[in-house]
């Protein structure tokens, strides 16, 4: 399903960067379905660590949502997003990895 650009929208939240208390970008992923594409400026406004933007991304791949940064080169609809989206994983792992060291 295409959704028109006439039915997106702009979501503008403040809140601290350090809170993981985001009511905004929570309802915003709960409310996506099969079909859309979660557009963000940065990878950074979406996620506050790499395992958390991996956990959001693989969550939204189950759902059938494709995820697009406007800034980074992940776009995953395509072959060179997903290459992005899957180096990222092995960066996610090796933070996690020197986390546990």
């Amino acid at each position: 399903m295409t959704r028109r650009l006439t039915n997106c929208g702009q979501l503008a939240a403040t809140a601290s960067g350090a809170s993981r208390a985001r009511p905004v970008l929570t309802k915003l992923l709960k409310d996506l379905s099969a079909g859309d594409v979660l557009v963000v400026v940065r990878i950074d406004r979406l996620a506050r660590s790499v395992s958390h933007l991996l956990d959001v991304i693989e969550d939204l791949k189950k759902r059938g949502v494709h995820f697009r940064s406007l800034r980074d080169p992940i776009d995953t609809s395509t072959p060179q997003g997903m290459f992005s989206w899957q180096v990222l994983g092995a960066v996610g792992q090796l933070e996690r990895a020197l986390i546990a060291e």
